[in-house]
């Protein structure tokens, strides 16, 4: 497995050759899994448009909200992951599984 890092355009660099990323939201698998059940389903689809290099207009723009409240939910996320930027708190959440690379 290579080196991928999620760069603070959204952009991945990879040492492999690049392929289209995916980023899918996983289903809550248990109620056991922690890092799911800390954040709420609109938390989720906010760091899925995050994780997709979307800045916070665009992401309120999609989901039709406004962009403080895509901010309140990006800092929501960062304070229940203990991260400290939007990059590392996406890094986090793909690490643990909560999002997914395809």
């Amino acid at each position: 497995m290579g080196a991928t890092c999620l760069t603070s355009c959204g952009h991945r660099w990879s040492g492999r050759p690049r392929g289209d990323l995916k980023i899918q939201m996983l289903q809550r698998r248990n109620e056991g899994d922690s890092m799911v059940n800390k954040l709420t389903d609109r938390e989720i689809e906010v760091l899925k448009w995050a994780a997709h290099g979307k800045t916070s207009r665009e992401t309120s723009m999609i989901l039709n909200i406004s962009i403080n409240t895509v901010n309140f939910h990006i800092k929501n996320t960062m304070s229940k992951l203990g991260t400290a930027n939007r990059a590392s708190t996406v890094a986090s959440a793909i690490r643990s599984g909560l999002l997914e690379l395809q």
